[in-house]
């Protein structure tokens, strides 16, 4: 039997009432591929929450900020708790390709290393609401970690 490696980064509760803009951020420590995300209701919502994954290329600096990086969820009306949307990254109906970089980015699409930096926001928002926003994501940990994230010119090797 074969076993999922996945792993879930969760927000607080978060409110989503009320107005837009950035809800939560995730920095990973090591490089990471994003495979889904979204949203669990944990108070039911008045109004239609939508939600989108954005990435900074730096952390905390939204200059060359990845709009939609992750693609975007559309909810409905009066989402109760306990129900939750989500988002898996992929291609988009006319064939863009979600969870890259730039054009011609030679990363796989989802990967996001670190000093990078996903951000949970909401260009609509609920007039009431409450719940946790996720990420699922693979760790690109172990042996070629290092190494990869050294080509990726995210660590620098000093001596001691």
């Amino acid at each position: 039997m074969g076993y999922n490696t996945s792993q879930v980064a969760q927000s607080a509760q978060i409110a989503v009432d009320g107005g837009t803009g950035d809800l939560w951020t995730f920095a990973p420590m090591i490089p990471i591929i994003v495979s889904r995300w979204g949203y669990m209701v944990s108070t039911t919502t008045t109004g239609t929450p939508d939600f989108a994954l954005d990435l900074r290329l730096a952390i905390g600096d939204d200059t060359g900020r990845i709009a939609d990086w992750g693609g975007t969820i559309t909810t409905v009306a009066g989402l109760a708790p306990g129900v939750g949307c989500q988002h898996t990254i992929g291609k988009t109906a006319d064939g863009t390709q979600e969870g890259v970089f730039a054009s011609g980015d030679s990363r796989p699409a989802g990967m996001v290393i670190p000093g990078e930096e996903l951000v949970f926001q909401m260009p609509a928002g609920a007039s009431a609401g409450d719940g946790f926003a996720f990420i699922e994501y693979e760790p690109l940990a172990g042996q070629g970690m290092y190494v990869l994230a050294t080509e990726l010119g995210v660590f620098t090797e000093y001596a001691a």
